[in-house]
C-alpha cells in the first residue's frame, strides 16, 4: 500500500474509503496497512 495522500483530513478519509470499497478490505485495515508500510520505511 504504502501511499501518500496529501491534502485534508476529508481528502485522506474518503481516500481509504475508497481503497476499503475497491478492495474489499476494511477501512481500519488499510488504514493499519499504510502505518505499517511508513513504520516499515523510517525504521530502514
Amino acid at each position: 500500500m504504502g501511499v501518500r495522500v496529501p491534502g485534508s483530513e476529508e481528502r485522506a478519509f474518503a481516500y481509504l474509503t475508497r481503497a476499503s470499497s475497491h478492495a474489499n478490505i476494511k477501512l481500519r485495515d488499510v488504514a493499519a496497512g499504510i502505518v505499517d508500510d511508513f513504520v516499515a520505511r523510517v525504521d530502514s
